[in-house]
């Protein structure tokens, strides 16, 4: 209620937060290392059209998408060796988001591997819990043994 225009204006340019894009980029490049989601875009025998041109995607594209989509993952997670502003960066979080979206829509994705938003808050929140234990059975101990120190 006591928003500004300004504040609304913002909420409307994006239903995903570049936080949110982020972590859906961070749950697919986590799911696809570990081999639970597959895409098969540029296997052989599928026929691919062009979203644009309508033109049907040769070998070479198909290879060519597929190094592209690669190095994008290998940047994203810091295997590769480029030299990125963070501007740089997020555009490439931000070209994976579109082309997750893309695969997805097309059905070349298979396999699942969205992270509900409620799950990592709530594991963010039980590790600072645990940090806290921690931290208190630390405190015990050293509590403890300097009681028991002559």
């Amino acid at each position: 209620m006591g928003e500004t225009t300004q504040e609304v204006k913002s909420d409307l340019t994006s239903l995903f937060s570049p936080e949110e894009r982020r972590n859906v980029v961070l749950s697919f490049i986590d799911a696809y290392i570990r081999g639970t989601v597959r895409v098969n875009f540029w296997e052989d025998g599928r026929k691919i059209l062009d979203g644009t041109t309508g033109r049907e995607y040769t070998k070479a594209d198909k290879v060519g998408a597929r190094n592209d989509f690669n190095s994008m993952v290998g940047i994203a997670c810091g295997s590769e060796q480029a030299k990125l502003t963070p501007k740089q960066f997020e555009d490439v979080i931000d070209a994976l988001f579109r082309r997750i979206i893309i695969f997805r829509s097309g059905g070349f994705i298979e396999g699942s591997f969205l992270y509900s938003h409620d799950i990592l808050k709530r594991v963010e929140a039980m590790e600072q819990r645990i940090g806290s234990v921690e931290k208190l059975l630390e405190e015990l101990r050293i509590i403890l043994k300097v009681g028991h120190d002559p």
